[in-house]
């Protein structure tokens, strides 16, 4: 009988005093992750608009870099920078060669019109006039072939080509030096006709 009494007063019918006895139950942990969740949601906000406001921020050039900007920008008298300007320049010697070969295309293309004229110099008796000098063209070609209008344009040559790369070299250096000097600026149509003067005076 006394086993019976403690058994049942070791293991209480109550369930009240049961869950007295056991103590509180713990809370659950959802509301720290809500918590966790909702502070990375305003971390990534905040990091969002940090870096929005560093975009929209004005940026100032280096000191450097602006006045090197700048003086590469400053246009020249053709409206080209001065880096351009002098890249695009040719030099003494390209200025040279370029010179004789112009000359020595532009005569050898006008060769046939030359051709005649001496054709008329050397007949006194011939009045000019565009139908003779069509004549005269035609009377040569049947005598001597399409090649006799360029007949001693070779020999012109020798003359033609030393004259005009010596005229093109003395134009470049002069009107470059003209054209630098203080006298000159905003009188670029006058060192030209200097310019030129000097290369067809040194060139003869």
């Amino acid at each position: 009988m006394a086993s019976s009494s403690s058994s049942s007063s070791d293991h209480p019918s109550n369930p009240s005093m049961a869950s007295e006895k056991v103590g509180p139950i713990a809370p659950a942990a959802a509301p720290d992750v809500e918590e966790e969740v909702e502070q990375a949601i305003l971390d990534d906000a905040l990091t969002k608009a940090s870096s929005s406001d560093l975009d929209e921020r004005p940026r100032v050039p280096l000191s450097g870099t602006s006045r090197s900007s700048s003086s590469s920008s400053t246009p020249g008298q053709k409206g080209l920078t001065l880096e351009q300007e002098q890249a695009s320049k040719l030099s003494a010697l390209d200025v040279l060669v370029v010179g004789a070969m112009a000359g020595a295309f532009s005569k050898t293309i006008t060769a046939p019109l030359d051709r005649v004229r001496i054709m008329f110099q050397v007949n006194s008796t011939r009045a000019f006039s565009f139908k003779g000098a069509a004549e005269t063209a035609a009377q040569i070609i049947r005598e001597s072939g399409p090649q006799g209008l360029w007949k001693g344009n070779t020999a012109t040559l020798w003359r033609v080509v030393p004259f005009s790369g010596i005229q093109f070299f003395v134009w470049d250096i002069a009107h470059s030096h003209l054209k630098a000097h203080p006298s000159f600026e905003g009188r670029g149509p006058i060192a030209s006709l200097l310019a030129g003067a000097s290369a067809g005076v040194t060139a003869t």
